[in-house]
């Protein structure tokens, strides 16, 4: 891959630290660097602004992978209408945190600040190894990653056992590949931590095949995972002059977890909802007293609203002030004997009232808007899902 003929490294050429550092991880990851030639590509294409001066100042591996997320963001807006401006890191000066991107559409302006849930990095270390040691080998390999391995690791002690866990399950398919040929495949190989099925590939020259896991992300880790990661974004806004707090600000979620989809967003946003049901026994009779009594429960919920719910008093100031519609379509507002049983973080976090809505972009690139009705009214925008018909 030349440099002047590729528009990624043409850009990478302004900053040659990043560009060292770039090229050092990923020079022989032809299919990473031919996807980040293929997104700016598009995002020039899409008229985005200010591209070049985000790499000029991107100097880190890992601030490199926080503006490959924010280059994924602005296209699918940029695809979806809006007009982009990715934002340096000083624009709103030095001593004010800026959002990742300012966007445009239908004469609104929009601040979004740019969120990602990546693989693990045992995952990643695992992906890496695989593609050096097959270059060599005829197979294909597809891994399937126990649970150990596949969720984020928070503590310095999860992620060095996770290292380590992944390090001896390479080492148990290195030396298992040593003793096959491609007359033994398809087969598979049970690790510690992955099992591995190998597969003949068509010439000599090997690599990593379908990457998954057996397992949906366990509520409690989601809910600490995604929470944190909202929250730390939600704060910025604090920061913003007076006057930029007034456009609203979006939080965009970019999941590389297949696991993690709209259904868990949306529970975790707005909260759980429960039913008061009716178990049909057969007796004509009991049948009858149950919806009697499930009648009386019912009155008693709708007249206490407060006293049943959590945060009645600001579902009702939602309510007023013209969300009434939507809030009802969620259950937040009791219907049909349904009520909300528990808040989501739109409620239950104050630090949420700085973001008028969220976008998740799924790892197979669905995009649901999730608008806040109970953000500051400065940001409050009953009509802005117009903006999002995604």
């Amino acid at each position: 891959m030349k440099s002047d003929d590729t528009p990624f490294l043409n850009l990478l050429k302004q900053n040659p630290k990043l560009e060292r550092v770039v090229l050092d991880k990923f020079s022989r990851h032809h299919e990473y660097l031919s996807s980040l030639d293929n997104l700016i590509a598009d995002l020039e294409r899409l008229d985005c602004r200010n591209i070049g001066k985000k790499i000029q100042e991107t100097n880190a591996l890992d601030k490199f992978s926080s503006l490959t997320a924010e280059f994924m963001a602005a296209k699918k807006l940029a695809e979806h209408g809006f007009v982009v401006t990715l934002l340096s890191d000083d624009f709103f000066g030095k001593s004010t945190q800026s959002p990742d991107i300012h966007g445009e559409k239908f004469n609104k302006s929009f601040y979004f600040e740019v969120t990602r849930f990546s693989d693990s990095n045992a995952v990643l270390y695992i992906i890496e190894e695989l593609r050096e040691f097959l270059k060599d080998k005829p197979f294909i390999v597809n891994t399937v990653f126990k649970t150990e391995l596949a969720l984020p690791a928070f503590s310095k002690t999860d992620r060095t056992v996770q290292k380590e866990l992944a390090k001896n399950s390479m080492l148990q398919f290195k030396e298992h590949v040593k003793k096959i040929t491609v007359e033994d495949t398809p087969q598979k190989f049970q690790t510690d931590g992955i099992e591995f099925t190998i597969l003949p590939a068509d010439s000599t020259t090997g690599y990593p095949g379908i990457l998954s896991s057996g397992w949906k992300f366990p509520e409690e880790v989601f809910e600490l995972y995604v929470t944190g990661r909202l929250l730390e974004k939600a704060c910025k806004r604090s920061s913003f002059k007076k006057n930029n707090r007034k456009i609203p600000y979006i939080l965009v979620f970019l999941s590389d977890d297949s696991s993690i989809d709209e259904m868990d967003f949306k529970m975790l946003l707005y909260g759980r909802t429960i039913e008061y049901g009716i178990w049909d026994s057969g007796d004509p009779q009991l049948l009858e007293q149950m919806k009697i009594e499930r009648e009386k429960q019912w009155r008693e919920l709708v007249k206490n609203k407060r006293k049943y719910i959590q945060n009645y008093c600001e579902i009702e100031s939602a309510s007023n002030f013209g969300w009434k519609k939507f809030l009802e379509e969620m259950n937040l507002i009791p219907k049909k004997f349904c009520y909300l049983n528990k808040v989501g973080l739109f409620l239950s976090n104050p630090l949420m009232k700085n973001v008028s809505g969220i976008i998740l972009i799924t790892k197979s690139e669905r995009l649901t808007f999730y608008p806040n009705p109970f953000c500051y009214s400065e940001i409050n925008d009953i009509g802005i899902s117009k903006n999002f018909n995604f």
